[in-house]
C-alpha cells in the first residue's frame, strides 16, 4: 500500500486508488502494532512473572504447577494475537475486493492516520 500511495499521491483522477492505499496502509500499520505490542507484553511478562516464580522455588514438581497457572495470561495474548492477525486479512480481502470493483471502501476499525 505504501508504494501505490506513493506512486499515485500527486496524480489527478487516482484519488480512489490513494485513499485506498492510505487506508490500508494505515490498517495494516495499526493491526501490527496491536500484535507487536501483545507479543512484547507477553514476554515481558514471561521474564517478570514466569522465570522469576519457577526460580525461586526448589521443588520442580511445584515450579512446573506454579508455572502453568501463569500461562493463562499468555495464552489469552497469543489468541487476542491471532484473532488481530485473522480481522486483518478478512478486511483486507474485503477491501481489495470493494476498491477493485471502484467502492470507495472504510474500515470498521479505527486505525491511526498516518497517511492521508
Amino acid at each position: 500500500p505504501l508504494v501505490i500511495w506513493a506512486i499515485y499521491k500527486d496524480k489527478p483522477g487516482y484519488e480512489l486508488a490513494r485513499r485506498a492505499a492510505a487506508r490500508a496502509f494505515n490498517f495494516g500499520l495499526t493491526g501490527y502494532l496491536i500484535v507487536l505490542i501483545t507479543l512484547l507484553s507477553g514476554f515481558v511478562y514471561i521474564f517478570t512473572m514466569v522465570v522469576p516464580g519457577m526460580a525461586s522455588t526448589n521443588d520442580p514438581s511445584t515450579a512446573f504447577s506454579s508455572a502453568m497457572g501463569m500461562f493463562a495470561p499468555i495464552t489469552l495474548m497469543v489468541l487476542i494475537g491471532c484473532v488481530v492477525q485473522i480481522m486483518m486479512i478478512i478486511f483486507q480481502i474485503i477491501a481489495a475486493v470493494k476498491s477493485n470493483s471502484g467502492e470507495d471502501y472504510k474500515y470498521p476499525l479505527p486505525t491511526l492516520p498516518i497517511l492521508r
